[in-house]
């Protein structure tokens, strides 16, 4: 009996790299090779010269906590095709893969094979990330001094506070509150610098309840507004519900995950809208006659009015009031 033998195909177009960061040190692996070398986190020339010699695919990295943002900048501005996945995904294809034992070498291994595997769904970063990182530390730095004046007026408000305890309270409002303004200054200056992100927030901000805040807030953790269609952009944000069935299970619909900082914003311009668009109080109001939970149906306007922020930036177009 005659054995046919199965050619074995290769999928891989060219070498793909993983850099596993950290503070001080860079680890490398390339794929499909194997090579492996460790550098200083700073290097960067000297990096961007040896895989321009090298032609990457894809180079892929995870975020550290802001400490692979040097690399990955100069990584963009040699034109090399790189991208920062989210570390739960490389986790768990890791994990997947049957590599349970962890050193930075190890984890550089799985993500070099992560990026190869993926490369055909992985779009590369275009623009280097300065400007972007600054305007969403900026957002972020506001968010935790607005809750930290907040905590300071709950203890101002309590009943029985000594004088002395009052004063204080009311010196640190004072403090946090000059200080958020002038964060807000920033915030609008950074903007301003940007052609794309003027044109974004006056876009953004004919919706109804898009205010100056939550425009700030979206072009800040959401850059992707706009620039994707309307299911990956509520995924990211979190807030499409997933289907949990299993042959004859039926499971109740949830979202799960992304964005925090973005849905957090979308909450009360949801809330404005139900108000005071026909379309959004329309969905509102239907999904509650069909028993829905308040705080799903305020989950769902949340999603529709994302979509309609995210084809007015894709179509370049302000908000158009419904026509009754």
């Amino acid at each position: 009996m005659s054995v046919r033998k199965v050619k074995s195909r290769n999928y891989s177009r060219g070498c793909f790299v993983g850099i596993d960061v950290s503070k001080d040190k860079l680890d490398i692996c390339i794929r499909p090779s194997g090579k492996t070398w460790t550098q200083a986190n700073g290097d960067f020339d000297e990096l961007c010269d040896k895989l321009e010699a090298m032609d990457p695919e894809l180079i892929v990295l995870e975020p550290t906590g802001g400490c692979e943002l040097g690399v990955l900048n100069a990584l963009i501005r040699r034109g090399l095709r790189v991208s920062r996945e989210h570390a739960y995904k490389i986790h768990h294809h890791g994990r997947a893969s049957g590599q349970l034992a962890k050193s930075d070498k190890l984890d550089a291994s799985v993500i070099a094979d992560y990026a190869e595997c993926y490369s055909v769904k992985i779009e590369p970063m275009r623009e280097p990330l300065e400007k972007q990182e600054f305007l969403h530390q900026l957002t972020s730095r506001r968010k935790q001094l607005v809750v930290m004046r907040g905590s300071e007026k709950a203890r101002l408000g309590q009943p029985g506070a000594f004088e002395g305890i009052r004063k204080s309270c009311e010196k640190i409002i004072r403090l946090l509150s000059e200080e958020i303004e002038e964060l807000e200054r920033r915030i609008r200056g950074a903007i301003g610098e940007k052609k794309e992100w003027r044109e974004n927030q006056e876009i953004l901000e004919s919706a109804v309840g898009i205010g100056e805040k939550t425009s700030s807030v979206l072009l800040a953790n959401l850059p992707e507004l706009g620039r994707i269609n309307h299911k990956k952009i509520a995924a990211l944000v979190g807030v499409a519900p997933f289907q949990n069935e299993s042959g004859r299970f039926k499971g109740q619909q949830k979202i799960k995950g992304g964005r925090s900082e973005v849905r957090a914003a979308l909450y009360m311009p949801a809330l404005s809208a139900i108000r005071h668009d026909p379309r959004i109080r329309a969905l509102y109001e239907r999904l509650l006659e069909k028993g829905k939970k308040k705080k799903v149906a305020i989950t769902a306007c949340m999603h529709k009015l994302l979509r309609m922020l995210n084809a007015m930036l894709s179509k370049r177009q302000c908000y158009q009031p419904c026509v009754s």
